[in-house]
Order: structure tokens, then sequence, then C-alpha cells
């Protein structure tokens, strides 16, 4: 999720998890919420590659929420900021965090360190208006604490208000992919702009995947999978190596040109007819050289 939605989940759980209604306190709770994505930082190394390996990674899984969540409780401490349950407050707004981006298509690593496969719900778009609006409202519908069956079970009441929507696009998205599936059980349903309301279509043929929106279903679109020689070339080098383990709906559009063959490599996930699919890993095999370019990163290898 983008965000502004995760601040304002945190502002939200802190209406059910706390008496405090003060600024300092919702900014710090809105501040918590986001911190997991912390690991944006990661994109100062100026290496694409460990941005998909390491963004939503340790900081988005389950024990890595909870040692983040206790270094920002030392910090609390550190400025004098101090409140009941203050610690398993930090790690439930963490845990907030890590499921609404379980929702979302990109992938979250939740069983870190043990295991580092990805978790997506694809029920969420990264920007969702609708629930961020949603989330709005309910900040300001729940602002004035009353003495009420929601103030006895306030972690409870929490994750049913901030999670109720995210459920019901999941709920949404299996039943429409599971009305479309009929007989044929090589059928995706994911995420678009405005989803629930819109979702992307994937079939996949064999060879090749088709694509298109669910507002357009004459409009489909044709991807080739790629083959096995071009995963033996992700297979040899580090970096390709952890694009190939990023790529969950793989296409690929080969060139042809003299002495030299260039394959233009991206996710299904992130493409759409309007817009340039952001992930796109270029790789140039010529005479007994491969160059590989991914987001203005370079690299140039003896040929494997």
């Amino acid at each position: 999720m983008d965000p502004v939605t995760h601040f304002c989940s945190g502002i939200v759980a802190k209406n059910f998890l706390t008496k405090k209604r003060d600024i300092t306190t919702t900014i710090i709770f809105g501040l918590v919420s986001m911190s997991p994505d912390i690991d944006n930082f990661i994109g100062i190394s100026g290496n694409p590659f460990l941005y998909l390996l390491h963004h939503r990674g340790f900081t988005h899984s389950f024990l890595g929420g909870f040692i983040l969540a206790y270094i920002l409780y030392l910090i609390s401490k550190m400025i004098k900021y101090s409140d009941d349950k203050l610690l398993i407050n930090f790690y439930i707004l963490i845990l907030i965090h890590i499921l609404l981006d379980v929702f979302t298509n990109y992938g979250t690593q939740v069983f870190l360190p043990f295991g580092n496969s990805r978790v997506g719900l694809n029920a969420i778009f990264i920007i969702d208006p609708i629930y961020l609006i949603i989330l709005i409202i309910l900040y300001f519908a729940t602002k004035r604490r009353v003495n009420t069956i929601f103030s006895s079970y306030p972690i409870i009441f929490t994750f049913i208000l901030i999670f109720t929507y995210p459920v019901m696009t999941l709920l949404i998205k299996t039943t429409y992919e599971f009305k479309l599936k009929g007989n044929n059980q090589n059928i995706i349903v994911t995420t678009a702009p405005f989803s629930p309301i819109f979702w992307k279509i994937i079939e996949d043929k064999g060879d090749n995947y088709v694509m298109y929106l669910s507002y357009k279903p004459d409009e489909k679109l044709i991807y080739k999978k790629p083959d096995k020689n071009l995963y033996e070339i992700l297979d040899k080098e580090e970096n390709l190596q952890i694009f190939k383990w990023f790529l969950k709906y793989p296409y690929v559009n080969i060139k042809k040109e003299t002495n030299k063959t260039i394959y233009e490599i991206a996710d299904l996930r992130f493409e759409f007819p309007f817009r340039q699919n952001p992930f796109i890993l270029k790789i140039i095999v010529e005479n007994d050289n491969v160059t590989y370019i991914f987001m203005n990163y370079h690299k140039n290898l003896s040929y494997i």
C-alpha cells in the first residue's frame, strides 16, 4: 500500500488502542504504521536488484516486524513518550502494515528469515482511493472514544474495521475468478486501478499468456513466456537470479539483430496497456558477451 494509506490505518488503530487523543500520539502511531517501509532506503545502494530483494523483506516479516517495534519502543522511551502497552501497540500497528501489503500483488516476505517466499493475495491495488476514503471516515467516526463494546475489545475491533474492506475485495476477487474459471483452471484474476470495481485477467495458454481488463474483455493482448534458454541465462548471475525469483507471471519480447539477440523480460502483475511496465529487464546477448540493463543499472558479463 502507499504511505498515506498506511499512515491512515495507524491513526484509525490509535483510536482503539490508546486513550490518548493528542496530536503527538496521532503522529507517532501514524509514523509507526509506516515504519516497515524504511526498507525503501535500500534504493540508495544504486542496485535495483537489491531493492527487489529487500523491499517488503525483513521489516515486513513477523519476526522483523517485532524487532522493529522493539527498536521504536526504545526510541519512544528515549524521547520520553510513554503509554500503556506501547510495545504491543507498536507491533500491532506494524502487523497491520504487513498484512495490508499482503493483500496487494507485489508480494511480502512475511516468513523471513525462515523463508523468502513472497505472499501476495492480489486483492487491492497499490493505491486504492476508495480504501483511503474509508479509512479517513473511520478515523473521524471513531475519534471520540466512547464506553461501548468497541472499547472493551480494542484489538479485535481495530482489525475488524481496518480489514473489512480488504477482506471484502478478496472475496469479490475470489468469486469473480471462480466464475471466470468454469472448466478452465488456468485463469488468474489480479488487481487493476480501482479494484474491486475493475480487475485484470491473465489466462495461462501454455507458451503464452493472454491478458485483458475486466471492462475491456474483447481487447486481449498476447504475451510470450520465457523459454528454457533464457532461464538458463537468468540462473547464472546473482542479480539475474534475484530478478528470476521476483517474477511471477513473466513474459518476454525478443528482438533479433545482426549477431545480437535482445530479450526484454517483465511481469504481467505490473503490465497495463496504458503505461510502461516499471520492471523491465533488458538482456543483450552479442557474440561472447551478455549485457543487462535494469532501471538505469548496467552490467557487462563474459558469455554465460
